[in-house]
């Protein structure tokens, strides 16, 4: 009764589980009291929602599972690489020289726009505002 069967508790008998990670494995049983662990399956029952949410996917690494939409955006390509960059050749000084948000920097004569062959005026109209000329 009392203080002498307590002081009779002196081994543990959890660890922990290398599975849920929690202090739950029981040495001579040689199972986890939370999930389970050596057994395939992890135990799950459907007494708390809350004990649920705890567990879900999503709440650990997911170290699968988080480079899904990543993969998705290519297509689950694998085994491909990425072409070459090769570098951009010095512009001479009538072409493009610089590129800098929606705007292209150009240095050299001022009307050069006017000798360039557009598609059409529609063309034109949407690519000439964007052009800026610098002082002379």
């Amino acid at each position: 009764n009392g203080t002498e069967s307590f002081g009779k508790r002196r081994n543990k008998t959890h660890t922990l589980c290398v599975r849920c990670g929690r202090h739950s494995f029981h040495f001579q049983n040689s199972r986890c009291s939370t999930c389970a662990f050596p057994a395939t399956r992890k135990r799950t029952y459907n007494w708390s929602v809350k004990a649920i949410r705890r567990k879900t996917t999503r709440t650990g690494r997911m170290r699968y599972l988080r480079h899904g939409p990543r993969r998705f955006k290519t297509g689950f390509r694998e085994g491909t690489e990425a072409a070459l960059r090769k570098k951009v050749a010095a512009a001479s000084t009538s072409g493009i020289t610089s590129a800098r948000g929606n705007h292209i920097t150009i240095e050299g004569r001022k009307d050069w726009w006017e000798e360039v062959k557009w598609e059409n005026e529609t063309t034109r109209d949407i690519f000439l505002p964007s052009l800026r000329f610098p002082p002379y």
